[in-house]
């Protein structure tokens, strides 16, 4: 969520202080969409290190890209990427 103001109820333990100079809108989607790529390939990787990852993109855009990106870190020995946006590949 980006707004000026926002009700969290439970804020004092679900939020984290941006570092200054960090722009929100860089680290948006870091609460969702970050986290459904990690769930997508972490813990498979976790079973079996060194495995081949294939990402389908498309529709959820960002949530491939952060999957491929966390394969690599995570030490996928190959990844493969499809979409059908070229701005994305």
């Amino acid at each position: 969520m980006v707004a000026d103001r926002l009700r969290i109820p439970y804020a004092d333990h679900m939020l984290v202080r941006l570092p200054a100079g960090l722009d929100p809108l860089r680290v948006a989607a870091a609460g969702d969409n970050l986290a459904d790529g990690w769930r997508c390939v972490v813990p498979a990787l976790a079973a079996r290190p060194g495995g081949s990852v294939l990402v389908l993109g498309g529709a959820a855009q960002s949530i491939g890209l952060y999957a491929a990106g966390l394969a690599v870190a995570h030490g996928a020995e190959v990844v493969d990427y499809v979409d059908h946006r070229s701005e994305r590949l």
